[in-house]
């Protein structure tokens, strides 16, 4: 057996580790909770706050949850986000990304009885575009999303027709714009 003295409390106490240097484990929790602590400053309310050595493995930035989520909502938007390219966001995209465009799938799907028009099944539905949707884009002059929503050819349902994926996929211009595929749009609809 060892004896030994408390490094936080100076009680004198028995062990048989002589690498010990705690009397207990409360002794040991207060030392290093004084002693291995860092004072951070919040950077969203700029609140100085503590925390211990060992749990700020994860870069601490923020005193609580609230400051974490103003700090995301409201400062992560926009030219803020690490992510910002300058508001641009590839047309297409942002089209087919639209609430209108949700709104024709829709009225199609609704047409077509949520069933394929080719194979008759349900599940795994798409609207393919019978007039090819980048052929609309570039015939109409469409150059921002504004012009898109005002365009009638580009939310005709007569122009969309309700597929299976793989029904989708045997369509003359499926993520294929030479037309490669043998079957034709016209086919599908009958």
């Amino acid at each position: 057996m060892y004896d030994r003295v408390c490094i936080f409390c100076n009680k004198r106490f028995k062990t048989s580790d002589k690498r010990k240097r705690f009397c207990n484990r409360k002794c040991w929790d207060k030392y290093y909770s004084k002693t291995h602590r860092v004072d951070i400053k919040c950077i969203t309310c700029g609140k100085v706050f503590s925390v211990n050595i060992s749990n700020n493995r994860r870069n601490k930035r923020f005193c609580s949850i609230k400051c974490m989520a103003k700090h995301r909502g409201e400062g992560m938007r926009g030219i803020n986000h690490p992510n910002w390219k300058g508001g641009v966001t590839p047309l297409m995209e942002a089209i087919r990304h639209s609430s209108e465009m949700k709104n024709w799938r829709i009225k199609c799907f609704i047409r077509d009885n949520w069933n394929c028009v080719s194979c008759h099944i349900r599940g795994d539905l798409v609207v393919h575009h019978i007039k090819s949707f980048s052929n609309i884009i570039e015939e109409n002059n469409i150059k921002t999303l504004k012009d898109s929503l005002s365009c009638a050819a580009l939310w005709d349902t007569n122009n969309g027709v309700t597929l299976c994926e793989d029904c989708h996929k045997l369509t003359d211009n499926y993520k294929n714009p030479k037309g490669k595929n043998q079957h034709k749009n016209e086919n599908l609809i009958k």
